[in-house]
């Protein structure tokens, strides 16, 4: 970081390299500002220097004993008055000689710069290109290349996520084809996200990780070994499936009253693609939101974030947000839904 002082500069210019923690070092020097230590306790006297230390540019008039305290860009000065010399700092533009890489912006501050990164880049240099957030386990929101942003949890790309019920999950096909919600509260990411991240993989290359918070504050997971999501071509079909890890229990592979998960198109309260004969799955009165079902299913995450107490369903199937296998249907207040795909 460097920083320069501006004087006239006709009379005399000193260049020093200051110290860590210049100030605790000795200031009173004789004559004009040129040792040292006067140049940097002066520098950080005006602000134009921080403790840690930097580059300085010195500028000092002759035989002149005190400054009048101000700059240009209202950096107030300090001069001893018993020294012979002048002085005001400004901070030089630290982005002419910039680190900052990929095409990002630097962003010029005092006595140090900052880099606006592109999409699809991260890192303090902009050094880091984001691709997939299994490529490192990271964890945080990312911009991608495309301009979406997304949020890593340890390597597991987040598509869906409820913890206090501020967002509606009782909306349309749009809705949940582009997604909703805030990325720094409760969300759906998106169909169409999850399609073209899902792409290029097969499906047994990618995983599926379900996590449950009920109203006990008791907590629980599923995990199956493969998932997908096909084009709206398809009404974005997913391939799900494989082996079952966790303690929740198995809502997704299993066949019981045709509730399995895997092969069905997404539904939504205006957008029926379920293969139940009696009703559409998905519709308002169910308060079961969008899903992949089938005839219906025994995962219900989308569902409503309080009991519906007009429900029409039986009792084992409530109108709240609940995993069928996971304590008999207890209401859910927390999920997070996630994949990762490793090659």
């Amino acid at each position: 970081m460097t920083c320069s002082t501006q004087g006239d500069s006709s009379t005399l210019v000193t260049q020093v390299n200051c110290p860590a923690y210049c100030r605790e070092e000795a200031v009173y020097g004789s004559g004009i500002y040129s040792d040292k230590s006067s140049v940097c306790r002066a520098a950080v006297h005006a602000g134009a220097l921080p403790e840690k230390g930097g580059m300085v540019i010195f500028y000092t008039t002759l035989g002149q004993s005190s400054y009048n305290g101000s700059t240009s860009n209202g950096v107030e000065s300090k001069s001893d008055s018993a020294s012979k010399g002048a002085f005001a700092f400004t901070n030089l533009n630290e982005c002419i000689n910039n680190a900052c890489e990929h095409g990002s912006t630097c962003v010029d501050g005092i006595a140090e710069y900052f880099c606006v990164c592109l999409p699809g880049y991260s890192g303090t240099k902009c050094e880091k290109e984001f691709t997939h957030c299994w490529d490192g386990n990271l964890t945080g929101k990312f911009v991608m290349k495309s301009g979406d942003e997304v949020v890593c949890n340890k390597g597991w790309l987040v598509f869906q996520r409820r913890f206090d019920g501020s967002v509606d999950f009782q909306v349309y096909w749009s809705n949940y084809r582009n997604g909703f919600g805030s990325l720094n509260g409760e969300f759906w990411w998106g169909l169409e996200k999850m399609h073209i991240a899902t792409k290029p993989f097969q499906c047994n290359q990618c995983r599926l990780s379900v996590e449950l918070k009920d109203i006990d504050n008791e907590t629980s997971y599923a995990e199956y070994s493969q998932f997908r999501v096909g084009p709206e071509s398809t009404d974005y079909q997913v391939c799900v499936g494989g082996q079952y890890t966790g303690t929740a229990g198995d809502s997704i592979i299993t066949n019981y009253r045709r509730h399995h998960t895997n092969g069905t198109r997404f539904s939504t309260r205006d957008r029926e693609n379920d293969n139940s004969i009696s009703v559409n799955c998905a519709d308002f009165a169910r308060r079961e939101g969008g899903w992949w079902f089938n005839g219906c299913s025994f995962a219900v995450p989308n569902g409503a974030w309080n009991t519906y107490p007009e429900c029409p369903k039986p009792l084992q199937f409530p109108c709240h947000a609940h995993w069928f296998t996971y304590k008999n249907s207890i209401r859910l207040i927390g999920t997070e839904l996630k994949f990762r795909c490793d090659i």
